[in-house]
């Protein structure tokens, strides 16, 4: 005849939280300490008791701030000084990497925007494991699909992509928690990697509205950013404040 036996298991900090987690209703779980919330408060309110949750599924509670707009409108300057406020991470734009790598956004080719798509997604990935509450991250996937469609980039090789479809890419591009978009009323500044002339001619605006046409017709909604460079660092502070009371 079998005989049962059940282990006895030392408990630890991370299993007792997990205890405490599944049952929300105990004040405590057997094991805690006493000075730590309830689960449940932990629950409703995760950044007020960071310390308290595990290291191992502190990305699910991460809320992602993604920064949009047409270029040279201080998108990268933005996120990494709210990184360095809030002591997080920042995903900076991938794209730059690669058209630098290419020579030039001129020369880029289909399988160089879809890695720009694709790894830019696995930064983001990547960083929320490691982030602080917040991670704040330079454009995304429409971004991508904007520039290769709406910015004359398309190659002429025309093969198919899964950057043809607006449905993919709002898949890839997944969803966030608050998305500030970048006004183009600072002044332009030119640099090897932005498209000439994209300043002249009023283009530089009707770009910005075709950008947000964009992201509106794909239900995704936003927050103006404008002004001056610092003004645009306290109205982003003043939305996050608003937003995640941070």
């Amino acid at each position: 005849k079998e005989s049962w036996i059940t282990p006895t298991i030392k408990p630890t900090a991370t299993t007792c939280i997990a205890i405490s987690w599944l049952t929300p209703n105990k004040e405590h779980a057997i094991g805690i300490n006493s000075n730590e919330p309830p689960a449940q408060d932990i629950h409703n309110n995760p950044f007020k008791h960071w310390d308290f949750i595990p290291n191992i599924v502190k990305e699910h509670y991460v809320k992602k701030v993604l920064i949009i707009g047409n270029e040279s409108t201080g998108k990268s300057t933005l996120v990494q000084t709210l990184a360095n406020i809030y002591n997080t991470n920042c995903v900076l734009e991938y794209s730059r990497d690669v058209c630098s790598r290419c020579g030039g956004e001129d020369y880029m080719l289909t399988e160089d925007f879809e890695e720009v798509l694709y790894q830019h997604k696995l930064n983001i990935k990547n960083a929320v494991k490691e982030s602080n509450k917040l991670l704040f991250i330079d454009t995304d996937s429409f971004m991508t699909y904007y520039y290769r469609k709406h910015a004359g980039l398309l190659d002429s090789d025309e093969k198919e992509s899964i950057l043809d479809n607006e449905d993919n890419i709002r898949l890839i591009s997944g969803e966030y928690d608050l998305v500030l978009f970048m006004e183009s009323d600072v002044p332009y500044v030119q640099d090897d990697l932005r498209i000439l002339d994209r300043n002249e001619n009023g283009l530089r605006e009707s770009c910005t509205e075709i950008i947000k046409e964009l992201y509106k017709n794909n239900g995704i909604d936003f927050k103006i950013i404008s002004g001056s460079y610092s003004e645009r660092l306290e109205k982003a502070q003043s939305l996050i404040k608003e937003v995640f009371d941070i």
